[in-house]
């Protein structure tokens, strides 16, 4: 099961030595939002983000496996939102009608309802296909605490990390580098779970590498793998330290 309690325990500080130089101003406005990645970009990286947990949910539900299931439906709400926050109004119907469809999929999985849950299953993907359809916001609002709650963000960013470096095992550097625009933006919204300074400017730091990642001019995956592989290390490395 890719949702590991230990992981998410290391992680929970979002501990890195990468110098802070984004400061919590910079979350608490859309036009102060990170944009070294164009807003179309990045909301594609979101959707691939998307579609790569529903095929989690998918195996899930076909090994009937509902604990890990209901575990890795808010990841699907996590994501869902943040395609919302670069989506204009005028996608709000579509943003609406995939939110309903995972709403449908985690009560099913609640209920262990495996027809229910099949239906939501088969009904996300064209929910999702409609949304990426929809024009992308000219600038993204401001990030939000999510509404799944904290533990399931960390397992997002930690399945995050793990799906990039599978990305890379299979030379894909392009993939790899779109996730590293989703723990950019799931950095964001980690930022936006506590208050403090010291907790907003380790979450800055991880917005800020995830960023410097995805920009990478380097296809080599041996390369990327190394950034990845430091940028986790170093974040378990200062947590430890605590």
């Amino acid at each position: 099961m890719r949702l590991r309690l230990e992981s998410v325990t290391r992680l929970a500080a979002i501990l890195l030595v990468v110098p802070c130089s984004f400061m919590i101003a910079r979350f608490l406005s859309a036009d102060d939002s990170p944009k070294p990645l164009a807003v179309a970009k990045t909301r594609e990286a979101l959707i691939l983000a998307f579609r790569t947990n529903l095929e989690y949910c998918r195996d899930w539900l076909g090994a009937k496996d509902y604990k890990s299931l209901s575990q890795g439906v808010p990841a699907l709400t996590i994501l869902s939102e943040a395609i919302g926050r670069h989506t204009p109004d005028a996608g709000s119907e579509r943003t609406g009608a995939l939110r309903a469809a995972i709403n449908q999929l985690a009560a099913s999985a609640k209920a262990e309802d495996a027809n229910r849950a099949q239906r939501a299953i088969e009904a996300l993907p064209a929910a999702i296909d409609a949304l990426a359809m929809a024009s992308a916001a000219e600038a993204p609002t401001a990030a939000k605490k999510t509404s799944a709650g904290f533990t399931p963000l960390m397992h997002l960013i930690d399945g995050t990390f793990t799906d990039a470096k599978t990305a890379l095992a299979t030379g894909d550097a392009a993939n790899a580098k779109t996730y590293a625009a989703v723990l950019a933006e799931l950095g964001q919204v980690l930022a936006m779970d506590r208050a403090g300074q010291q907790w907003h400017e380790q979450s800055s730091d991880l917005v800020s590498a995830a960023l410097e990642l995805a920009k990478s001019q380097t296809d080599d995956p041996k390369l990327l793998r190394e950034q990845f592989h430091h940028l986790y290390v170093n974040c378990e490395a200062c947590h430890q330290r605590r």
